[in-house]
Parts: C-alpha cells; sequence; structure tokens
C-alpha cells in the first residue's frame, strides 16, 4: 500500500483558503484538544507565544483572553490569507500584542 503524494504549499494554501471559517465548526474534535494544551502548556508563565499554522485564530484568542499574562505578546503564522484574514479579525481585541502574518510555508 502508498501513500498519497504530499500537497504542495501551494495546494495547501488552496485548501485552506477554500475551507476558511469551516475550520472552526471542527469544534468537535479541537475543543478538547485545545483544551489539553491550555491546561499543561505552561502558557501562564509565557511572555511570547509564536503559533505556526494558526488558523482561524481560535487557540490564539483562548490564549489571549484566558492564560497568557496581560503583557505576554502573541505571533500567528499561517500559509493561507484566508486563515490570516479570520485571525486577525479574531484576535483584533489583543490587537496591540497579537500580530498574525502570511508565510510561504
Amino acid at each position: 500500500m502508498s501513500l498519497p503524494p504530499a500537497l504542495s504549499r501551494e495546494d495547501a494554501r488552496a485548501v485552506y483558503d477554500a475551507f476558511g471559517a469551516q475550520q472552526d465548526g471542527q469544534g468537535w474534535y479541537e475543543d478538547a484538544a485545545f483544551d489539553v494544551i491550555l491546561r499543561h502548556g505552561g502558557f501562564e508563565q509565557a511572555r511570547s507565544v509564536v503559533e505556526v499554522g494558526c488558523g482561524t485564530g481560535k487557540l490564539a484568542a483562548r490564549l489571549l483572553g484566558e492564560v497568557l499574562p496581560a503583557d505576554a505578546r502573541y505571533l500567528g503564522l499561517d500559509i493561507s490569507r484566508t486563515m490570516v484574514e479570520l485571525s486577525r479579525e479574531r484576535l483584533r481585541p489583543w490587537a496591540e500584542r497579537a500580530e498574525v502574518r502570511q508565510t510561504d510555508g
């Protein structure tokens, strides 16, 4: 049995640009994983966080709103323009300490 070929950066970008906001509908499996990450990640002492593949910013909003110290900074990176725009919008309340950038992967 052979594995399918890996997606190119361009293919991955196209998938996530098309998928966009539907990503947040995956809470039935993401939310439990986010709970574990937040509970055991040691973020209470963090001064900065970098998230590669930040998606819609759902985890970042929880970090900034629930766990990170008030002076901690966040940088989210994603290959998808759609995900970057969604994340920036979601993180607007923390704009002074949260930044989201599109990368080429």
